[in-house]
């Protein structure tokens, strides 16, 4: 988000929900940080936003442009405009636990099958039938936390939720460029560069990916190529020295052909011209 403001422009004492950088570009912003705030904490009516009542200063700063300040997710903070001024707020947040909840029972039902039914072969006789005891609690929470230890499930429910594009709407545009030319491009200096709006992550098995997810999509690829896999995974931007050890793999080069046709990665030439 970008914010401008004239001299004295100000939201009022805040706090959100995520990660935030706070980049000054023109002008200067006298920054405030407090308390670290929760749904107790006294808000303004009125408001969507989570404008607070009262705050603890805790950090007092003015900052110019070029200044990079970090807020963390709930900490008050509080922005005045000293002259005209403009904010970038670069925002990072962290997946809700209620939503990795949501989708590990999704893969769990998916998963159980049978073995999804509450057991309790050690329950005692019921003097009362309507209580629900502590008993009865431990019991289906052992038996909750068992679903749980189930890796492969976790991991099934999990990896495509983590790599979901943040943009539904958004779709990466393939490149029409054959593994031929893909070859040529790299061998004239050109980058293999990822989508900057795909997410990408893979899972572990024995050191080395096995499975590899690209905005919520299981990817396959030949089981050779497990090391090229992390790199695409682990970095952003590859060189032809980087992929040096594939460029004589017909294999590799098709796979490679296949992610840069789907636009999950495109090949760049440093004087950003395409194939």
């Amino acid at each position: 988000m970008v914010s401008f403001a004239t001299e004295g422009g100000s939201v009022g004492p805040h706090y959100d929900q995520y990660d935030v950088f706070l980049l000054q570009g023109i002008g200067q912003r006298r920054w405030q940080l407090g308390q670290f705030c929760d749904e107790n904490t006294p808000r303004v009516d009125g408001t969507r936003l989570r404008i607070i009542k009262d705050m603890d200063v805790t950090f007092d700063e003015i900052v110019n442009p070029g200044d990079l300040l970090y807020v963390p997710p709930g900490m008050a903070h509080n922005g005045v405009a000293q002259n005209e001024c403009m904010t970038y707020s670069i925002g990072f947040r962290a997946p809700a636990l209620a939503h990795l909840l949501d989708r590990v029972a999704d893969g769990v039902l998916e998963a159980c099958g049978s073995r999804g039914l509450v057991t309790d072969p050690q329950r005692e006789p019921a003097l009362h039938p309507g209580a629900l005891t502590d008993a009865d609690l431990d019991r289906l929470r052992t038996q909750l936390l068992g679903l749980l230890e189930d890796r492969d499930a976790l991991r099934a429910a999990l990896a495509p939720f983590l790599s979901e594009a943040k943009y539904d709407d958004y779709e990466p545009e393939g490149q029409e460029a054959t593994p031929e030319e893909i070859t040529a491009a790299l061998a004239a200096g050109a980058l293999l560069r990822r989508d900057p709006a795909s997410r990408c992550l893979y899972t572990v098995r024995d050191g080395l990916p096995d499975q590899l997810y690209v905005n919520g999509q299981l990817i396959g690829f030949p089981e050779h190529l497990a090391v090229l896999v992390q790199m695409l995974a682990d970095q952003r931007c590859l060189t032809a020295e980087d992929l040096a050890p594939w460029q004589e793999d017909a294999e590799a080069l098709h796979w490679l052909h296949e992610q840069v046709a789907e636009g999950h990665w495109f090949v760049e030439l440093m004087d950003d011209n395409t194939p």
